[in-house]
């Protein structure tokens, strides 16, 4: 079982600048670091935003996949391809983003977090993850008929039926170990679709 914690925390900090090409995450004072105990490369994470409902879900899935846009707009290639590709990458963070929440609701009742299943409560949340499934069938169909998928055909199969599993799996179990096995499955589609890419370009 994979356990996340918080080990610190920056209270009333204020964001001083903005780059666009800045390769990274974030950038902290290293004064500020030390004090706090966080280390370089450790990943960040805004509380602020998960107090309002969506904002949470919305921000993570977004500021993942908002590099996959700046590499398509530097390189200046605005395919339908790519944009549809970026849409099925969406899908599934918003899917680990939904999965997530649900293994971590307890936490977040306690904490006053506003997330969907707090909000809404676990069916609701589940009904949309069957959604979003159920949408990312509909990319993988319209890449299919539209696009030449080449070799990265056989993964978009593979993610199909393991989605279509977990889908069904979700709504027969309550566990909280089991929704866990699920995200984990989730972050392994999502990791092997980014070494999948150079499919691509093999025919099939």
């Amino acid at each position: 079982m994979q356990i996340e914690v918080v080990k610190s925390k920056i209270h009333r900090v204020h964001v001083t600048g903005a780059e666009l090409d800045y390769i990274g995450s974030i950038t902290l004072d290293t004064e500020l670091m030390d004090a706090a105990g966080i280390l370089p490369g450790e990943r960040v994470y805004s509380a602020f935003l998960k107090r309002y409902l969506f904002m949470g879900n919305l921000g993570s899935a977004t500021l993942t996949v908002l590099p996959f846009f700046a590499i398509t707009v530097y390189y200046k290639n605005f395919t339908l391809e790519i944009f549809t590709l970026a849409a099925f990458l969406m899908l599934l963070l918003s899917i680990k983003e939904l999965m997530k929440d649900l293994c971590n609701l307890k936490g977040d009742l306690t904490n006053n977090y506003k997330t969907i299943p707090t909000a809404f409560g676990e069916n609701i949340t589940k009904w949309l993850i069957t959604l979003m499934i159920t949408f990312c069938h509909g990319v993988v169909i319209l890449l299919y008929f539209f696009f030449t998928l080449n070799s990265m055909l056989y993964y978009f199969l593979f993610s199909l039926i393991l989605l279509l599993v977990f889908g069904l799996f979700i709504w027969r179990s309550s566990m909280n170990n089991h929704m866990a096995m699920i995200l984990l499955g989730i972050k392994f589609l999502i990791v092997l679709g980014i070494f999948s890419l150079p499919l691509l370009r093999i025919p099939m």
